[in-house]
């Protein structure tokens, strides 16, 4: 399953990092996208690189998106 992380505060790096320890066979991180794209670049770059949408919009029209973690 690919999941998209929606908002990168504080919480998302535990959310993330405990959904790939746990469930890395089963989920993939298929980008991230929060209301400040500085922030959102820096918490993709933590994970390797991730892809950074542009805005909610872009997230939800991915096809290759499975699912949304609002951590907003």
């Amino acid at each position: 399953m690919r999941v998209a992380v929606l908002g990168c505060g504080s919480i998302a790096g535990i959310y993330v990092r405990n959904l790939l320890e746990r469930f890395s066979d089963r989920i993939t991180i298929a980008g991230v996208c929060a209301r400040h794209p500085a922030r959102a670049r820096a918490f993709a770059a933590q994970f390797g690189g991730l892809p950074v949408y542009s805005d909610l919009s872009a997230l939800l029209s991915d096809p290759a998106v499975d699912a949304v973690l609002n951590l907003t």
